[in-house]
């Protein structure tokens, strides 16, 4: 029963590349970046660049409703405080590095957290065998009534 959604080495790396790619398309250290888009001196196309703010901003939104209602306050305190941790960390250890290099390892460290925290619930599930009540699937005599409309 806790294999209900497995989650593979496969499928992280998909999420991790996912994450990584919306963080770099919004800030990257090599000026290809929809920051770089909006600050630079060009006034054109306002609509396009205003499309693409709306789309990166409901993804992080709904990237947020994701991990907010699965780990909850605590979850994303720790998210959080495991972020500057990490950040801390990689930057300490790029000391004597250049400014692009020691950009870009916080941006990767962004993604990382941001892919383990959506992944965190899956892990969680394998690990330890307990399902959450949201994920339970009926037994095939009662899936009729699963279906909102055949709730009484």
């Amino acid at each position: 029963m806790a294999e209900v959604f497995p989650i593979t080495i496969r499928k992280f790396l998909l999420l991790w590349v996912g994450c990584i790619t919306l963080v770099l398309m919004t800030y990257n250290p090599f000026g290809l970046s929809f920051y770089h888009w909006i600050t630079g001196p060009s006034k054109d196309f306002f609509s396009l660049k205003l499309l693409a703010g709306v789309f990166i901003f409901s993804t992080y939104m709904v990237l947020g409703w994701i991990i907010g209602s699965q780990l909850r306050r605590v979850g994303v305190a720790t998210g959080i405080l495991l972020l500057a941790l990490l950040v801390n960390e990689v930057l300490a250890e790029l000391e004597g590095a250049s400014p692009i290099l020691k950009r870009f390892a916080v941006v990767l460290c962004i993604g990382t957290v941001l892919a383990v925290g959506l992944a965190w619930p899956h892990f969680e599930v394998n690990m330890s065998g307990i399902i959450n009540k949201r994920y339970l699937i009926p037994k095939i005599k009662y899936r009729k009534y699963w279906h909102w409309w055949h709730w009484r």
